[in-house]
């Protein structure tokens, strides 16, 4: 992505969502510079929209979903499929294999 392509998107979000000066929008970004291109600040003060960008490299740390669902649901994951492949050696494991997995995950 680069900062014309991201303006793109900035553009596109704000025909479908609306949002007046009285309730303004918050992004919420990673740190990369594509986000800080002059006319993608310009845009986003005239469209009541506040962009807040996280540090470098800090995103894994801040998400919590990220921390406390997903990172232990892919481990648990993991190890279930790990396990429907010794019981079915030699089998494909195949898209509606997937909802049992998910469920003896959950």
């Amino acid at each position: 992505m680069n900062a014309e392509t991201f303006l793109q998107w900035l553009q596109h979000y704000q025909q479908h969502v609306y949002f007046p000066a009285a309730r303004p929008v918050l992004v919420i970004l990673d740190g990369h510079g594509n986000h800080k291109g002059l006319k993608v600040i310009e845009y986003a003060q005239d469209n009541h929209i506040h962009m807040l960008s996280t540090p470098p490299h800090t995103t894994h740390k801040l998400k919590p979903l990220e921390r406390v669902f997903f990172k232990p649901f892919k481990q648990a994951y993991g190890s279930a499929s790990a396990l429907w492949m010794r019981q079915n050696p030699g089998a494909w494991l195949m898209e509606y294999d997937v909802a049992g997995l998910v469920k003896s995950v959950y």
